[in-house]
């Protein structure tokens, strides 16, 4: 066996094998809630549908390389443990198509920061340096896996630059979560339903956020201590996996907080401004779920509304599936009919 051989190659295989294996239950999922993204919102604006294409796209040529690779390795090559400290072609590919999936998503949650942040260009520009520097280091890296040829060659010659691909990536993730946290807390309105949408907001940002950087923590770590057995490119298959499905969680999320909260009941409701001190009689229209009777009354009303936008997704970001929450306290008083 020559030195090009990995130095556990049980480990090596059952490593490499469970990073795939894991990774392809996450493609799974992410199938799962692509369907169920477009299935719920298809009058989405365009830019966002297609955003989630890419990824998709990006995604299955991913999953599709890392079976390839383990293909060559575990099938083609099973008499062969040498083979196992080789490039093979499709490895490369896969370090590009992940920072590709990291920089989209990336730069479509700086985008929501931008909004929030009320156009914070500093702010923005600095998540979306960080998520370039993060593709084309690993770019960098899928070259030098070309040059190098030998898997075990690779930690002692490019560990600096996989640790500023890497570092970058996860400073960004912290970045981005640490901002929609701040900047979702202030719209806190001091209204139980409107407060509790934000808390919900805050919490998928947070383990999406979370959840991602932890991983690619763990990789820096692996990939300095245990250098020769591929642990860490492992780990680093489902990496992609995450920033996919964190971003359609995101996006699917607006079925529990964005579904303006009407189901059984209709209400169409037409208040005309109160002018002078004085109230104006309004109509108020209810199709109710039992049976579908109107009821038309004449009422005077005093209403007083605090009113709060999902910020995640704002007007202008879908004008059609965009809900808005309201904490409403009035008086009414009812003549009678």
């Amino acid at each position: 066996m020559s030195s090009s051989a990995p130095s556990n190659i049980g480990v090596t295989d059952g490593a490499l094998l469970m990073g795939t294996f894991i990774a392809s239950v996450a493609f799974g999922i992410t199938l799962m809630q692509t369907y169920i993204y477009f299935a719920a919102f298809p009058n989405d604006p365009r830019l966002i549908h297609a955003t989630v294409w890419v990824l998709l796209i990006f995604d299955t040529g991913h999953i599709t390389l890392a079976w390839h690779m383990m293909y060559h390795w575990l099938i083609l090559n099973f008499n062969n443990p040498d083979a196992l400290g080789i490039v093979v072609w499709s490895l490369n590919i896969t370090v590009i198509l992940t920072g590709l999936i990291t920089l989209i998503v990336q730069g479509f949650y700086a985008r929501r920061v931008f909004i929030l942040s009320n156009r914070n260009w500093f702010l923005t520009i600095t998540i979306i340096i960080l998520a370039i520097v993060r593709l084309v280091v690993g770019i960098v890296n899928a070259v030098k896996f070309f040059e190098l040829k030998y898997i075990d060659l690779f930690p002692k010659v490019c560990g600096p630059i996989v640790g500023l691909s890497l570092g970058a990536g996860t400073a960004a993730d912290v970045l981005i979560t640490a901002s929609l946290v701040y900047l979702l807390r202030g719209h806190k309105t001091g209204f139980n339903s409107t407060d509790t949408v934000v808390d919900r907001i805050v919490f998928y940002t947070v383990n999406t956020g979370l959840l991602t950087s932890v991983v690619g923590i763990v990789v820096i770590i692996t990939f300095v201590s245990i250098t020769h057995d591929m642990i860490y490119f492992s780990i680093y298959l489902t990496l992609s996996k995450l920033y996919i499905n964190a971003l359609l969680a995101t996006l699917n999320a607006r079925r529990a907080t964005r579904g303006c909260g009407i189901e059984d009941t209709t209400l169409s409701m037409s208040l005309a401004a109160r002018v002078g001190g004085t109230h104006q009689s309004e109509e108020f229209s209810m199709n109710t779920a039992l049976g579908g009777k109107n009821d038309t009354i004449t009422p005077v009303v005093h209403v007083v509304t605090t009113t709060m936008t999902d910020s995640r997704y704002p007007p202008e970001d879908n004008k059609i599936e965009g809900c808005t929450f309201a904490e409403t306290q009035s008086s009414v008083y009812n003549p009678e009919v």
